[in-house]
Formats: C-alpha cells, structure tokens, sequence
C-alpha cells in the first residue's frame, strides 16, 4: 500500500511517499512428491522502495493454512527470498480423463509488524510429467509417451495456434472457451 502525507510549509507544498515492500513474482519449484509429502521452494521477488525498512516477515498459506514463516533481511531495490515448505499428505492433480485435476490455493504475504503490506495469490498444482522413450524389443526403434504420477498416458490433444493475428485482441474468455472445447472433445494435452 500507499501512504501519502501532505503538509504547508511557509506556503509551500510538498508530498512524501512511504511505500512498503512488495511481492513482484514468485516462482514455485517442486523438488520431491510422494504419497506423504510435497517438498516445494517459493522463490520470491520483493522490491523495497525504501532503505529505511531492512527486515520484513515472509509467510505461505497453502488452502488459508499457513505452513512456514521466516524473517527475511532486505536491502533497498530487488530482492530474491526463497522459502522452502512442505504439504503433508498432498493431493495430486491430473489430467482430463485420469482424475481429478486438484489445484492448492497459496498465498505468499509480507508482513511488517504483524500487518500484511503485499500478497501474491496463485494456484498450484502437484504432479510429476515424465517422458518416456524406451527402446522396443528389437532395437530400431523407441516408445514414446508421458507417464504422469507413475500412470502412463495416452495423450489425446492439438496444437494451440494464436487465436488472433494481434494477441492483444485475444480476451481471458476466448482461451476459456477454447480450453472447454478441447475438454469437450476429450483431449487432455495442448501443446503450445
């Protein structure tokens, strides 16, 4: 957020801007997933407005739940944070036609003196995508499939081509639409 102080000084005006650290991206990378836990890292990019503030709160809330909480230090400008956590018993997602697709609400919020002042706000999915390419009995030639959670997958799917000549004209409800046509034709992958 944005605090504005305004005040007259011998008829002048001036205007001093305190601003807060805030969240720019985060990036979830997911480094284990077995039937009992989820090992992922948040890699977090803050900016600090400021020089005054040098240390913030960082916390993940995984379904309104928070699962880890650290005090980051900070320096004025662009700053990288990464913050490991865990999901104990994780439910998986899966393509159309194989199960359910189970998306984690998370959130990423920065706190300071116990006030949330920036939060970035994103669904993630647990999955492990292999690509499988064993060579036959023979031996001139090779299989070639993806294998999604330990299950392979006969891919049934089209290639995504841009929907308008300039993207800009191309609306969050045409790729909707899209995306339930390919559902409705019993496709599960869409390659870009």
């Amino acid at each position: 957020g944005v605090f504005i102080e305004i005040g007259l000084i011998a008829n002048s005006v001036y205007v001093d801007f305190l601003q807060f650290p805030e969240i720019k991206n985060v990036y979830f990378h997911q480094s284990e997933l077995s039937d009992s836990r989820a090992e992922l890292l948040a890699e977090i990019e803050v900016y600090n407005p400021c020089q005054e503030i040098t240390a913030i709160c960082c916390r993940v809330l995984i379904d309104d739940k928070v699962v880890t909480t650290e005090e980051q230090e900070l320096k004025a400008g662009g700053n990288k944070i990464k913050l490991p956590f865990k999901i104990r018993q994780p439910k998986l997602w899966w393509p159309h036609g194989y199960g359910e697709p189970w998306l984690y609400s998370a959130k990423i919020q920065v706190l300071i003196d116990n006030t949330v002042t920036s939060e970035f706000k994103h669904e993630i999915g647990l999955r492990t995508i292999e690509l499988i390419t064993d060579s036959d009995a023979q031996g001139d030639g090779s299989s070639f499939y993806f294998r999604v959670n330990g299950v392979a997958v006969f891919a049934r799917g089209a290639n995504y081509l841009p929907q308008d000549t300039l993207l800009n004209r191309t609306q969050a409800t045409h790729y909707e639409t899209l995306l339930h046509d390919a559902i409705d034709a019993n496709m599960n992958m869409i390659r870009v």
